[in-house]
């Protein structure tokens, strides 16, 4: 979806006609709270950030990354014309450090590609970007950035190790595969900082156990 005001009639029926995207703003607005410091990796075009911005209150914050100029200007349009001043915007992609990066440009399978991506973007980790902001603990992380999952939560360690966050993961097996991660690496390494991690079934808002072949997982402490 592109321009669209929050819970107008346009949105509800691209919800209904999109269960996919309705699962995901659902989901999410089940687990944001109001007053939550929050990062979302993967803006795209703003309708998660805009229902988490509305889910958090002014009371909240949300630091939302969205590396591409085509979809950063749409997310940016979109947070304005919400009236949300609670969403911090970087054009970011998110890894395990600072620098650049080969990205590959395709439609929503827009991805950081190494080997084929032909534009550049600017990268940080999480630490790093909150460290400079005197953020050491955020309540809520969500992440769709089409294979880049296990980097991006490699480049938080910290701020995973310090917060009890709650995360949420679309997980793109094949895009991991390309990266030579897994999904059992994300479980692992997030058992490992102490989390309890749960695949979630968006139809039914369930949690569920069976990781292969899973679409989203959902971590806590």
């Amino acid at each position: 979806m592109d321009l669209f005001t929050h819970n107008s009639p346009a949105y509800k029926t691209y919800l209904q006609e999109h269960p996919h995207e309705r699962g995901e703003v659902r989901f999410l607005q089940s687990i944001a709270q109001k007053g939550m410091v929050v990062v979302e990796v993967g803006g795209h075009t703003g309708l998660t950030a805009v229902a988490i911005g509305k889910q958090i209150g002014r009371e909240g914050i949300l630091f939302c990354f969205e590396p591409l100029p085509k979809y950063f200007e749409m997310l940016q349009k979109n947070i304005i014309s919400n009236g949300l001043d609670n969403i911090q915007l970087s054009q970011l992609a998110v890894t395990d450090r600072t620098g650049y990066a080969r990205f590959n440009e395709n439609g929503d399978a827009s991805r950081i590609d190494f080997q084929q991506g032909k534009a550049r973007v600017t990268t940080t980790n999480l630490d790093t970007f909150l460290r400079k902001r005197e953020i050491e603990n955020i309540d809520l992380l969500s992440m769709d950035c089409e294979g880049s999952e296990f980097m991006a939560l490699k480049g938080a360690e910290k701020i995973l190790r310090n917060s009890h966050v709650q995360i949420f993961v679309e997980i793109h097996h094949n895009f991991l595969e390309e990266m030579e991660h897994s999904v059992n690496d994300i479980v692992a390494y997030l058992k490992e900082l102490g989390f309890k991690i749960n695949t979630v079934d968006l139809n039914t808002l369930k949690l569920g156990k069976n990781f292969k072949g899973c679409e989203y997982i959902y971590a806590h402490k």
